[in-house]
């Protein structure tokens, strides 16, 4: 039977899915010696917290706190979407990249 409890563990499962290549990605873009430690450290959470959630989704277990875990990590990504989409912005750089006079 399908119950509010089955919907709510589908839910978190498809939800971590979709998530979490969202910051595999973002942490593939970031690395330790050109960027930011708080940002490479923000996504690291971001990620662990909604694989945690996913995997609270598979064993049954999930509740509020990790659906609201997946849409503020879902949040993050769609909201700085903007200054990510053309790559890592300069202020997650440690030191800015030069730009090439041509």
């Amino acid at each position: 039977m399908m119950t509010a409890e089955f919907w709510l563990q589908f839910a978190v499962i498809v939800g971590a899915c979709a998530v979490v290549p969202g910051y595999v990605c973002r942490l593939g873009m970031l690395h330790v010696r050109l960027h930011k430690a708080s940002f490479i450290s923000l996504h690291l959470a971001w990620c662990g917290a909604t694989v945690a959630a996913g995997i609270h989704g598979y064993e049954r277990a999930a509740g509020t706190q990790d659906v609201l875990c997946i849409a503020g990590a879902a949040a993050w990504l769609i909201f700085s979407l903007r200054t990510w989409r053309d790559g890592v912005p300069a202020y997650a750089w440690r030191v800015p990249p030069t730009v090439q006079q041509q």
